[in-house]
């Protein structure tokens, strides 16, 4: 850096990686502020030519980003509220499984306490922590703390975690906690790798978009967020409205109710306490985990005489 603080080529190299970045994945821009809150300490601010250079990209990357957060910006309702024990299942699932999230927090104090003077050590820090607590804030007002959107720290977790390693004083020691973190990855390949699709909410909302008709209405616990995504990816113009088991009885010539049903959220009794005034009339899979049921009211089922 200190090389190219009188350069302006090196900046305009940044601006353009970090440019084409920002299509790639809009939390590079949290890897962004980093880089800068860095320089800021550090005090290896570019001159005015390296500013320019670095940030006139950037800037003409950035400018669409309020029109395609308008456009899209619904689309993320699925991600449900932060809470203290979300983001912890989130970084969770981002390290591999909790014995890696720990194995890598250790390594990274471990670089910090052998490297305490490193400017370098301190930028792989701020790379690691400011995109999570600026995701966190940000979601405060809109939830966007999901695990797989922060995979925009893993490289710098890598990096910080190679420099704790090599920072080890005796050969054993390295050898040791090199083969520790190898098995530990491997223990979280079939993790990482399991079947993703044991809830296909990608092909549940076309699906029922098919044959979703005017008034109906939706039961669907936890995955109304999910659904209710999908529908309106579908192109559906009539998405059900949402009611509950109890109204859906008391109004149930109102017209039909779709059920939702996930391991979490959906239960036999419901289902059966359903059908007290309501036929099924179709039923789908969707994985193992996701069931998607349409009840007509019985009265209009019935056969006539």
């Amino acid at each position: 850096v200190e090389r190219g603080r009188g350069a302006w080529w090196p900046w305009l190299a940044y601006g353009l990686i970090a440019a084409l970045g920002l299509y790639v994945h809009f939390f590079v821009a949290l890897v962004v502020a980093a880089h800068g809150l860095w320089l800021l300490v550090t005090r290896q601010v570019p001159g005015w030519r390296g500013i320019a250079a670095g940030g006139i990209p950037l800037l003409l990357a950035a400018a669409p980003i309020p029109l395609i957060i308008v456009q899209f910006g619904g689309e993320q309702e699925w991600i449900p509220p932060l809470t203290l024990s979300q983001a912890a299942g989130a970084i969770t699932d981002l390290a591999g499984g909790l014995p890696l999230l720990l194995a890598l927090t250790a390594l990274g104090v471990v670089a910090v306490v052998a490297r305490p003077r490193d400017p370098v050590i301190w930028l792989l820090v701020g790379c690691i922590v400011i995109p999570i607590v600026g995701a966190a804030a940000i979601s405060v007002v809109k939830p966007m703390f999901v695990g797989r959107y922060l995979i925009i720290v893993l490289p710098f977790v890598a990096v910080l975690a190679a420099c704790a390693l090599v920072a080890l004083p005796k050969a054993w020691m390295r050898g040791a906690a090199a083969v520790a973190v190898a098995g530990l990855l491997l223990l979280a390949l079939p993790s990482a790798y399991a079947d993703t699709h044991q809830q296909d909410w990608r092909a549940a909302g076309p699906w029922m978009a098919s044959r979703v008709q005017a008034g109906d209405r939706l039961i669907a616990g936890n995955g109304q967020r999910s659904i209710n995504y999908y529908l309106r990816k579908a192109g559906t113009e009539e998405v059900p409205r949402i009611t509950t088991a109890g109204d859906a009885l008391a109004e149930a010539s109102a017209g039909r109710v779709w059920l939702v049903m996930t391991q979490s959220a959906a239960s036999s009794s419901l289902r059966e306490r359903l059908a007290a005034g309501f036929d099924e009339i179709e039923e789908h899979d969707f994985g193992d985990h996701l069931t998607v049921v349409l009840l007509e009211p019985r009265d209009a089922s019935a056969p006539p005489g």
